[in-house]
């Protein structure tokens, strides 16, 4: 049979390669695109994975970074309760020695009470020790009174002070005054009489200002008023820097050694103004 290109049988081999390609091009195309899907799924999951990672390790850096703000926050809240224990004792001492009578006249805010909490404690103990804490809580007085610090500089630790109660009593009398003397009552120059008997002199730091320092009357022991008129139930307070020591012929002076203020005695005003003359004696010869 001779071979003709036009034949039936041509025809239909013609027509299956055709076919054939057909289906081998979408293979192909069919294995590209699930070769493409593939290759996006890997970076996918490599992105994930990349995500998941850096995740991770911001995760363990925030948990370290708050590991370390806890601990320094507690840290600190450690220190604060520790300071803050320190000043609950204070509170506490001041409320027991309060509530106990230890200078408390009743009101809570007597000369005695305020001593306690206003820095001058080493003041306080001095008095108690020379038992001039009750007369101090209920008669009317004024307390050049000197701050603890001012007990350190002293020379003298406070055993040392209490073991000669007469001389303790008259250094502490020799602060002082009999009424009520606010800062606004003080002069430059005034002199004032102390219930120890001994004089203290009221020195401003200009002329015509007010009253800074006080000073022992032979000038020997000069105090600075660090806070004045520090109000209490019976009197006033006005703190100094320096304790005031009587000059030795007060110390000695007779009577003026181991003076105390009288208790329930009338507060007399003893403030001298400067210059004032003194009352004229009677004449009795005269008359």
């Amino acid at each position: 049979m001779a071979y003709s290109p036009t034949s039936p049988t041509i025809s239909k081999c013609r027509t299956l390669f055709a076919l054939l390609l057909v289906v081998a091009t979408f293979s192909n195309i069919g294995l590209a695109t699930a070769a493409r899907r593939l290759q996006g799924e890997q970076m996918a999951g490599d992105a994930i994975t990349l995500g998941v990672d850096d995740a991770g390790d911001a995760v363990s850096k925030g948990m370290d970074a708050a590991g370390d703000a806890m601990t320094e926050g507690m840290d600190a809240a450690d220190d604060a309760m520790a300071g803050g224990m320190d000043g609950m004792e204070d509170m506490d001492a001041a409320g027991d020695a309060m509530d106990s009578g230890d200078g408390a006249g009743g009101d809570g805010n007597t000369i005695a009470d305020r001593l306690l909490v206003d820095g001058m404690s080493t003041l306080l103990e001095a008095v108690k020790a020379a038992d001039l804490a009750d007369t101090l809580s209920k008669d009317e007085y004024t307390v050049f009174a000197p701050l603890n610090e001012a007990f350190e500089t002293l020379g003298k630790s406070l055993d040392e002070l209490t073991s000669d109660i007469p001389a303790l009593t008259n250094i502490l009398t020799f602060h002082v005054v009999p009424g009520k003397v606010t800062s606004d009552m003080l002069t430059d120059g005034q002199e004032i009489t102390t219930v120890q008997g001994g004089k203290l002199i009221a020195k401003a730091a200009e002329e015509g200002g007010p009253v800074t320092m006080i000073t022992t009357a032979d000038g020997s022991i000069e105090a600075t008023i660090t806070e004045a008129d520090i109000e209490a139930s019976n009197g006033v307070i006005h703190a100094i820097g320096t304790v005031l020591l009587p000059p030795s012929d007060d110390a000695e002076g007779g009577d003026a050694e181991g003076a105390e203020p009288e208790e329930g005695a009338e507060a007399e005003e003893v403030v001298v103004e400067e210059g004032a003359e003194p009352e004229a004696e009677a004449d009795s010869e005269g008359n």
